[in-house]
């Protein structure tokens, strides 16, 4: 059969494109680095990538809750920490005021140190966290303790449904507190109402009333160290959980790279040949192209 021009010059020019998109290809990878720029490249890596990035987005969203739970219960420990040295120091006062050799200033002395504690932990109780209260429960608008004109404290106003906030799948930590836990607990009364008798105690000598007082700031300074302990759990569990976060984020971005990398040695070995490839089709072009005489007389 004979090949007429037409025929030839549609070959010579697909073999030229053909040439000329492979030389693109591996010119693309050289530049950018990247084997993958379009899912028709690897449709089935295109998808392994979709699924690898969909996983590290949500290990970077775990990592940055762990990052900003650990400020806030960094400051919640902070507190603890003065909350518990606030109620050892009152029970300190407490044992103070007792005796039949106190005086009557020791015992003021003792009564105006223990308003002093009471005032320092109601501040530590109304602690705010960018805005929210930490030891109200949920409800983190609403202070859980005020007091009125005459200085008496409220009771409780918050709730018991402490917020969580999740650090991985299935596993949270705490950021806000029932703050009754701490100030009453199981007992008839909260804290205040304990550091008032425990004052009334100390100003009139009462060694029975002081001696209750101390014995209900213990307790108080048990649930204390309670939740603290609750706090520090949930540090530790976050700096677990930080480097196990880490170490699959380097795992992920890992196994992206390695299906959207191009292998340098073999992109730069690829363009070089398809760049041969693509002068040679552009050669036999020229030669296959070229008309004489002889073509037309044939």
């Amino acid at each position: 059969m004979r090949t007429t021009f037409g025929n030839v010059a549609r070959d010579t020019a697909a073999g030229i494109e053909a040439a000329g998109k492979r030389l693109a290809f591996f010119q693309r990878q050289v530049s950018s680095g990247k084997r993958l720029a379009a899912p028709s490249d690897d449709p089935n890596a295109a998808m392994r990538v979709v699924s690898a990035r969909g996983e590290l987005a949500t290990v970077e969203r775990y990592s940055q809750a762990t990052v900003t739970t650990t400020a806030r219960l960094t400051v919640v420990d902070s507190t603890m920490s003065g909350i518990v040295e606030t109620l050892s120091r009152a029970q300190t006062a407490a044992q103070s005021a007792a005796g039949a050799s106190v005086t009557a200033a020791q015992r003021q002395a003792a009564a105006r140190d223990l308003a002093g504690l009471r005032d320092s932990l109601f501040e530590d109780l109304n602690l705010t966290y960018q805005g929210t209260h930490i030891f109200g429960g949920s409800a983190t608008t609403t202070a859980p303790f005020t007091k009125d004109g005459s200085g008496t404290v409220s009771a409780y106003a918050g709730n018991s449904a402490e917020l969580t906030v999740d650090i991985d799948r299935g596993r949270s930590v705490g950021v806000t507190f029932d703050g009754s836990r701490l100030t009453q607990g199981s007992d008839a009364e909260d804290v205040f109402a304990i550091f008032t008798r425990t004052i009334t105690a100390a100003g009139a000598g009462d060694n029975a009333g002081l001696m209750d007082g101390v014995a209900a700031l213990k307790r108080v300074f048990d649930r204390a160290n309670s939740m603290q302990g609750e706090v520090g759990s949930a540090l530790n569990a976050i700096t677990s959980e930080q480097e196990r976060l880490r170490v699959q984020h380097e795992t992920t971005t890992t196994r992206i790279s390695s299906l959207e990398d191009a292998d340098m040695t073999k992109a730069i070995s690829g363009m070089t040949e398809a760049d041969t490839s693509y002068r040679a089709a552009l050669g036999a072009s020229a030669n296959a192209l070229r008309v004489s005489l002889l073509d037309y007389l044939k």
